[in-house]
């Protein structure tokens, strides 16, 4: 499917999708946090354990949206283990998505806590939809794993641009700060070990809650090393006096498209996406309109 048939047949509708000029850099988030003087931005401030890395600083981006109207290579959907849609972020996706998305998850054999698995975005703005299905309470091991999972999908695809929602955070009761934390350590350390992180443009960290993001805001700083480098923002901030400040992307409800079979005819059979070599549970991935 071309770019424009994508946008055509959106389920946020054709104006309504954001790309990855749309969405401020970390460091354009964090010039802007700081002009707005926000407490998450003062609390946040402490010594990092991190060296500062103003490359990957500039590969990730924070943002408070609705991850169904990201024009991304991918997002990440929290899944449960039938991957046949859920609640929540899981919910949002499928209904976004269309019903293409639940049948191409039917014939992958479910997916165990901890992995990933890949399809197609079909009515997305996104090209694909990654997977993963967080633990159920505080497992560090297993969170991590749903990144690292993620992120080697990303490789494995030759994807650039990636947005990860909350994982557990729900109904399956992860704390919010423990998970950030994990969530922004494994990050970190995929970028500083994997060669690929080279090719990857943008890490989007995309919540839906206020609470999320101000907890996201704290712990970025420490993570990312800011406190180091503010001298070095003076001169975006400077720039930035004349213009209007960074925006945080708004959420926007769905529109429902007009026609399924329209859109099913629009679907081209594009090279299949790789599943995780070492998952046993993961069929070889035949087109989602095969008739087998």
């Amino acid at each position: 499917m071309t770019l424009e048939q994508k946008r055509e047949f959106s389920a946020c509708g054709p104006k309504d999708f954001k790309t990855l000029s749309d969405i401020p850099t970390w460091p354009e988030y964090y010039a802007n946090l700081k002009t707005s003087k926000s407490k998450s931005a003062e609390k946040g401030t402490n010594i990092s354990k991190y060296k500062v890395n103003e490359a990957f600083n500039k590969k990730l981006s924070l943002i408070r949206a609705d991850i169904t109207t990201l024009e991304v290579d991918a997002i990440v959907n929290a899944a449960n283990q039938t991957l046949l849609g859920g609640g929540g972020v899981d919910g949002a996706i499928h209904a976004a998505a269309g019903k293409q998305l639940k049948k191409e998850c039917a014939t992958l054999g479910g997916c165990e806590t901890g992995d990933a698995k890949i399809t197609e975005g079909y009515k997305l703005p996104a090209k694909h939809v990654i997977h993963t299905v967080g633990p159920i309470g505080e497992i560090p091991d297993k969170l991590q794993s749903c990144y690292r999972a993620s992120l080697n999908l990303v490789k494995e695809n030759n994807l650039k641009s990636v947005a990860f929602p909350c994982i557990s955070t729900g109904i399956y009761g992860y704390p919010v700060k423990a998970a950030t934390d994990v969530a922004l350590q494994t990050i970190r350390e995929w970028l500083e070990k994997d060669k690929y992180a080279d090719k990857i443009e943008r890490i989007i960290l995309c919540l839906f809650l206020k609470k999320d993001v101000e907890v996201y805001e704290q712990l970025l700083q420490r993570r990312q090393g800011m406190r180091l480098i503010l001298h070095r923002l003076e001169g975006i901030l400077a720039a930035k006096k004349n213009e209007s400040p960074v925006k945080r992307v708004g959420t926007k409800g769905m529109k429902e498209t007009s026609s399924d079979k329209k859109f099913e005819d629009a679907v081209n059979t594009s090279p299949p996406t790789k599943q995780p070599e070492d998952s046993p549970s993961a069929p070889k991935r035949k087109s989602p309109h095969s008739s087998e």
